[in-house]
């Protein structure tokens, strides 16, 4: 009975953690031969942050870190952080917890 107690009260604090803020994961496979830099997607005429929230070397596919709360659309840049944009990730699949984003060459 204690572990149900203990189990409820630990699935109560990863929730109330979430809430606050705290990161997830997604996981990114990239599809394509060159490192992909995944960063919040920008606004027309911003240019992106100086540090990617995370990346994925080319043919790999990797855990990127993300606000868990803050329901944002995602870009993936190819070769360096301010290079084209080749991929993005709209805040509706956040919302639905789409956990796999697929980037194509």
């Amino acid at each position: 009975m204690r572990l149900l107690v203990l189990l409820a009260v630990a699935a109560m604090a990863t929730a109330c953690q979430e809430d606050m803020g705290q990161d997830a994961w997604i996981t990114v496979d990239n599809r394509g031969d060159e490192r992909v830099y995944v960063d919040y997607a920008v606004e027309p005429g911003e240019s992106p942050d100086d540090a990617p929230i995370g990346w994925i070397d080319g043919n790999e596919e990797g855990l990127v870190s993300v606000d868990a709360c803050g329901i944002k659309a995602l870009e993936a840049r190819v070769g360096t952080v301010d290079g084209p944009v080749v991929a993005t990730r709209s805040a509706e699949d956040a919302e639905d917890c789409v956990e796999t984003w697929v980037i194509e060459p």
